[in-house]
């Protein structure tokens, strides 16, 4: 035993875990993250912004799964050009 000071004896390894997403239900559970964005950058008046999370958003959305928005972020992204187009 004296000879083996300083020798690892065993090493354990944890199992990694990894959970699989199909990519549709991974990049919708994406999306309300875009819609909170976009609504964030609205209420700080930093409509550029939110208008141009959703043109990432979208483009993300069909680059990965040819799909469009969601009609939340459809009408997220309408409500936001309504407030451009008649500042309050």
């Amino acid at each position: 035993m004296a000879g083996q000071r300083g020798r690892s004896i065993a090493k354990i390894s944890r199992p990694r875990l990894s959970v699989v997403l199909p990519r549709p239900r991974l990049f919708r559970l994406v999306e309300p993250f875009y819609q909170r964005l976009m609504l964030g950058y609205e209420t700080l008046g930093r409509r550029a912004e939110a208008l141009a999370t959703y043109r990432r958003c979208r483009e993300t959305l069909h680059a990965q799964l040819q799909i469009p928005p969601s009609p939340t972020t459809e009408t997220i992204h309408q409500q936001i050009r309504a407030s451009v187009s008649h500042p309050s």
